[in-house]
């Protein structure tokens, strides 16, 4: 007796019958004759299916694409589409004339603005600190002294890296 064929096969159950992948055969599956077999068909032969039945009915769904067009040309058969290149070259270049300027000052009012945050911080910290100056030594506000010390001398110097960007920015770009 002939062994039973397997579904999707030309001897067996009606079925799309596809080729093997390049590289398996049969006997790969550890002689089950095909990979692994779900729901009565070899799983690479229900992707391949899947896959077709996807690709058709995508097919009668969407219209189909345009034609690729050629390249437009002028009367003197010369390629259109370089002075379109350069128009949007040219608006890049007016974009970037006209941003420029706009984000460098930009740039340098918020290093400013933050410095001055970082100063009323500093400010504030030395205004505590001033209070507290009379138990600089011993007393019962001593760490509360030492605290606002460090918070000035922090907030300090933030206030001044940050003047000292905008400071050095605004130097280079009058160097250009």
């Amino acid at each position: 007796m002939a062994p039973a064929a397997q579904p999707g096969e030309p001897d067996g159950k009606p079925g799309p019958v596809l080729p093997e992948p390049p590289g398996r055969t049969r006997q790969d599956a550890g002689g089950r004759g095909g990979l692994a077999i779900l729901g009565g068909m070899q799983t690479n032969r229900l992707g391949r299916a899947l896959g077709i039945g996807v690709r058709l009915a995508t097919q009668r769904i969407l219209p189909p694409p345009p034609p690729p067009r050629a390249p437009a040309r002028d009367p003197a058969g010369v390629r259109l589409g370089r002075g379109a290149r350069n128009l949007g070259q040219g608006g890049r270049a007016l974009g970037r004339a006209v941003w420029d300027p706009f984000a460098h000052a930009g740039s340098i009012l918020w290093l400013e603005i933050t410095g001055m945050f970082f100063l009323l911080f500093a400010l504030l910290f030395a205004q505590h600190l001033w209070a507290l100056r009379g138990s600089y030594r011993t007393g019962p506000e001593h760490t509360h002294f030492l605290v606002y010390g460090a918070c000035t001398v922090v907030f300090l110097w933030f206030a001044g890296s940050s003047f000292a960007r905008a400071a050095r920015r605004r130097r280079r770009r009058r160097s250009r």
